[in-house]
């Protein structure tokens, strides 16, 4: 059944109890709300908002209300100097509205949620070296590894390398953060790839909550040396971290962009399932 389009008189808005402003739909139900980024807000140290969208809700409402509610939202945003917003490509058709409120895309982000067997998984060994768990010790090594095959790589793509939006120094704080915090994490593990006995690769994964009664883990970050980049050495690290799993069955949740295409491939080579596929846009503060 085709619903109606919404007016935009049926719109309203209220704040939650966290302090997000939230639009409502005819029948009261939020379909965007926008609020403080309050992890990224510290990091950077100034105000970052982010705008997220009940997708069907919002799509529901039909282009002139949708785009009532984007405008309701973004004449809240004066106090944030950035507005993130993801959108599932699955409603592409609420991104006019977003880019007529003076959103830009900035990223993409594409998913695979997988359900896996420890015992069940499949084996690979690296076309040279070996893996193993990594130490407080390797820091520095993860750290220039990050930034050959990250911060400094003009071919890897992240909106935290856009100068449009952060300085240099702003990523490389970014993806360090990412580093370190693997390694103090005592859940997380995170796999180095040595070849004569120096790092070349590394790849993590952090404990996130559970699903269906298993552990979740959401892979972090991903740096491998250019010169061995196609050598079997992502796949190795995450077959050998999926041994190092303390449960026999665990979810794996694995993150890439639409332009990085090796990584995308590796995914669908160690048998992950995709899950959806979103765009990232930013919204900078009017001057």
């Amino acid at each position: 059944m085709v619903l109606p389009a919404a007016a935009v008189s049926d719109l309203a808005c209220r704040r939650d109890p966290s302090g997000r402003l939230e639009v409502l739909g005819p029948n009261g139900t939020p379909v965007a709300s926008l609020g403080t980024n309050d992890w990224e807000t510290r990091f950077f140290g100034r105000p970052l908002g982010g705008l997220t969208i009940a997708a069907g809700p919002a799509a529901d409402l039909g282009p002139a209300a949708w785009r009532e509610a984007v405008r309701l939202l973004t004449r809240e945003a004066g106090p944030y100097d950035l507005v993130q917003v993801h959108l599932d490509v699955q409603h592409h058709q609420l991104a006019p509205a977003l880019e007529e409120a003076g959103f830009r895309l900035a990223d993409t982000r594409i998913t695979f949620v997988t359900h896996v067997g420890r015992d069940h998984s499949i084996r690979h060994e690296p076309r040279a070296g070996a893996v193993r768990l990594a130490r407080e010790t390797d820091l520095a090594a993860l750290g220039d590894l990050t930034r050959q095959g990250l911060t400094n790589n003009p071919v890897f793509h992240s909106r935290y390398k856009d100068p449009a939006y952060f300085t240099p120094e702003e990523g490389d704080r970014w993806f360090m953060a990412w580093v370190k915090n693997d390694l103090a994490d005592p859940a997380s593990l995170v796999a180095v790839w040595e070849v004569d006995g120096r790092p070349v690769g590394f790849f993590g994964y952090a404990r996130r909550g559970e699903r269906e009664g298993w552990p979740y883990y959401r892979g972090t970050l991903l740096a491998i040396e250019p010169a061995w980049q196609g050598k079997r050495g992502q796949l190795a690290m995450d077959a050998y971290l999926y041994g190092q799993m303390p449960s026999p069955e665990f979810w794996v949740e694995n993150v890439t962009q639409l332009t990085n295409i090796p990584t995308f491939r590796n995914y669908l080579a160690s048998g992950k399932r995709l899950d959806r596929i979103e765009l990232t846009f930013f919204r900078r503060r009017p001057a």
